[in-house]
C-alpha cells in the first residue's frame, strides 16, 4: 500500500461484506455509515472470509530474478494446489523470513477462486461502486502488534468466531504463520446449543448469553 497515496484520502470505510455493514473513519473517529455511497475522497477497505480462499505455504529458490517471481509462485501455486488450470484464480503473497533455508525463499499465498470474491462482494459493489483494498481475515491481526496491543515476541494463536465463519490462526514474533477455517461458526455452535437444550433460542439471546456471560453463565442448563 502506498501510504502517502492513502493519506491523500478524506475518509476511510471499513466494509463488512457478510453483513452488508459499514464503518467510516475520519480523524481517528469512528462511527456507522448507514447510506454509504461512492467518492473518490474515499479509501475504502474489506476482509475475505476464512471460508473463501485458499492458504498455504510454498518456497523457490533464492536464484529466482525478482522480475519472474510473480510468475514461478503462481505456476507452482497451480501446480502443488493442483488447481483447476481452466480458472484464472486471484493469487496474493507475503513472504515469511522464519525459516532457516540458505537456498529458498517462502511465501504465504492466498488464493481465491473469482467468483468467491464476486459472490462476497456484490452487495457492496452496488452500495459503493468500488473497494480498494481487500485483506485475507487473519492478516488483519497483524494491527494487534503494530498498535502495540499485543507483545510482539513469542507466539500467539488466535481462534476467531464470527456469525458464518470460525478461523483459527498463528503469529510467531508478530508475523502470521498459519491459519485453518474450523467449522464451528456461531450459527453452528447456536443450531448445536439449541439441539443440547432441547428448546429453540434466538440468536440473538445466544449471542447475548455469549456476550455477558461467555461460558461462566449462572444458568446451570446453558
Amino acid at each position: 500500500m502506498n501510504l502517502e497515496k492513502q493519506q491523500s484520502f478524506t475518509s476511510v470505510l471499513s466494509v463488512d461484506p457478510y453483513k452488508r455493514e459499514y464503518f467510516k473513519s475520519i480523524s481517528s473517529h469512528l462511527e456507522r455509515e448507514v447510506d454509504p455511497v461512492y467518492s473518490k475522497s474515499q479509501f475504502v477497505v474489506s476482509y475475505l472470509g476464512a471460508k473463501s480462499f485458499i492458504s498455504s505455504l510454498i518456497s523457490v529458490s533464492k536464484n529466482i530474478p525478482e522480475d519472474d517471481l510473480s510468475d514461478i509462485i503462481e505456476n507452482k501455486v497451480y501446480e502443488e494446489l493442483a488447481l483447476d488450470m481452466a480458472i484464472s484464480y486471484k493469487i496474493n503473497y507475503i513472504e515469511t523470513y522464519n525459516h532457516a533455508d540458505e537456498a529458498n525463499r517462502f511465501f504465504h499465498v492466498f488464493v481465491v477462486d473469482p467468483l468467491n470474491l464476486d459472490e462476497d462482494f456484490a452487495n457492496s459493489v452496488e452500495d459503493i461502486k468500488y473497494i480498494d483494498q481487500i485483506i485475507p481475515v487473519p492478516l488483519l491481526l497483524k494491527t494487534l502488534y503494530t498498535k502495540e496491543i499485543l507483545d510482539s515476541s513469542g507466539v500467539q494463536c488466535f481462534i476467531y468466531f464470527q456469525e458464518n465463519d470460525t478461523f483459527l490462526t498463528v503469529y510467531a514474533e508478530s508475523d502470521f504463520i498459519y491459519m485453518k477455517s474450523l467449522k464451528f461458526s456461531l450459527r453452528e455452535l447456536h443450531e448445536r446449543f439449541c439441539e443440547l437444550l432441547g428448546e429453540q433460542t434466538s440468536f440473538e439471546m445466544f449471542s447475548q448469553i455469549l456476550s455477558n456471560d461467555g461460558f461462566a453463565t449462572p444458568n446451570r442448563e446453558y
